[in-house]
C-alpha cells in the first residue's frame, strides 16, 4: 500500500471519526491482511508431513478456531509494536496511514499492543504448554524485534533470521500444538518453512530500501543491495523446495515450484517482487484451504473486507493483486 507523505485536508478529517469508523480503525491497525501467511503455516503443519491427516481439522472444532484467532492477536500486537518504532520509516516508504499521520496516536497503540499481548499469552496458558510457550517466544521475539537497543529489524542478518523463526518456525510449532497436546513436534520438519518465510521477506525489503536507508534502518537490502537480497531470496525458496522434498512437505514443495521463476524475474526488474510474493502466498494458501476449507472464506471475507475500508476510509486499493503496493 502506497500513500502520500502526508495526508490531504480532506482525509485529515477523518482523525475525527465515528466510534464505528474508530472500532475498524482498530481492527485494520494490527493488519489482518498480513494473518494469511501465518494461518496458512498453522493450519499446514497441524496436519504433519505430506498432508497425512488432511481431515484432522474439523470445521467445528472450537480448538482450531481459537488457535486462528489467537494467532490474530498475536502477531497482530507484534504488528503494532513494529509500526510504532517504524513511524519515520513508513512515512518516508509512503505506507500505512495510522501512525505516521495522526489518525492513532502511539500511546493509544500502545495500549492496544499490551491488550492484544495479554489475551494472547491469556489464551495460551488455556490451550496449554506446547502452545503456550511457542506464544511467549513470539512475543519475546517480537520485543527484540522492534525495541532498542536490540532492534533485529534494522540489523540484515538479525531481520532476515527473525522473520524466518519468529513466522516459520514457531508458528510450525504452534500448528504441532493445535493438532493435539500430545502431538511431539519432528526436529528440522520447520525448516521449508522458515526458509521460505526468509525468501518472501527478502523480496519485501527491496521495494523499501531507500526510505529504509533514509532512516538509517541497515536491512539485507539496503546493506548489500537489491540484487544481493534478491539472489538471496531465490537461494531460500530453492531450499525450501528441496528440504519441504525432504521431510514430505508436498504443500511447500509446490509452492516452491510455480514461485522461481517469479523469485528469478525480481532479479531482472523491482516491480516482479510484488507478483513473486503473491504467487507464494497463494499457491501455500491453496493447500491450507483443502485441509480445512472455512480457511478460503476467512481468506475471501478478508480481503474483501480490507478493500471495502481502505477504499471507504482512505479512497486508495488496498490490497491489490497486481505487483506494487
Amino acid at each position: 500500500m502506497k500513500m502520500s507523505a502526508s495526508l490531504p485536508s480532506e482525509m485529515i478529517r477523518l482523525r475525527d471519526a465515528s466510534r464505528s469508523i474508530r472500532f475498524f480503525d482498530r481492527y485494520f491497525f494490527a493488519r489482518p491482511v498480513l494473518m494469511p501467511p501465518v494461518w496458512t503455516i498453522l493450519l499446514l503443519s497441524a496436519v504433519g508431513p505430506g498432508l497425512a491427516n488432511i481431515n484432522a481439522l474439523s470445521p467445528f472444532s472450537t480448538r482450531v478456531w481459537a488457535g486462528l484467532l489467537l494467532c490474530f492477536f498475536l502477531y497482530g500486537g507484534g504488528y503494532i509494536l513494529n509500526q510504532i518504532f517504524d513511524i519515520e520509516s513508513d512515512r518516508l516508504n509512503k505506507k500505512l496511514y495510522f501512525l505516521p499521520c495522526g489518525i492513532l496516536t502511539r500511546g493509544s497503540a500502545l495500549v492496544q499492543y499490551l491488550l492484544f499481548t495479554v489475551v494472547a499469552l491469556g489464551g495460551g496458558w488455556f490451550l496449554g504448554r506446547v502452545w503456550f510457550y511457542p506464544t511467549l517466544a513470539v512475543v519475546v521475539l517480537g520485543l527484540m524485534y522492534s525495541l532498542p537497543p536490540v532492534r533485529l529489524k534494522d540489523r540484515p542478518l538479525g531481520g532476515l533470521l527473525a522473520n524466518a523463526l519468529g513466522h516459520g518456525t514457531l508458528v510450525y510449532y504452534l500448528g504441532q500444538a493445535l493438532a493435539g497436546p500430545e502431538t511431539v513436534p519432528v526436529w528440522g520438519a520447520s525448516s521449508p518453512y522458515a526458509l521460505a518465510v526468509a525468501g518472501v521477506y527478502l523480496l519485501t525489503t527491496i521495494p523499501d530500501r531507500k526510505g529504509d536507508q533514509a532512516c538509517g534502518k541497515s536491512t539485507l537490502s539496503v546493506r548489500f543491495g537489491p540484487r544481493t537480497a534478491a539472489v538471496a531470496a531465490l537461494v531460500c525458496v530453492l531450499a525450501a523446495g528441496i528440504t519441504g522434498a525432504r521431510h514430505g512437505q508436498w504443500a511447500i514443495v509446490f509452492s516452491a515450484a510455480i514461485s522461481l521463476p517469479f523469485f528469478a524475474a525480481a532479479l531482472a526488474a523491482q516491480s516482479f517482487c510484488g507478483y513473486a510474493v503473491r504467487v507464494a502466498l497463494l499457491s501455500l494458501s491453496f493447500f491450507a484451504c483443502l485441509v480445512f476449507w472455512p480457511y478460503l472464506l476467512v481468506i475471501v471475507f478478508l480481503y474483501v473486507s480490507t478493500r471495502w475500508y481502505y477504499r471507504r476510509r482512505f479512497g486508495v486499493l488496498y490490497p491489490r493483486m497486481s505487483g506494487g503496493g
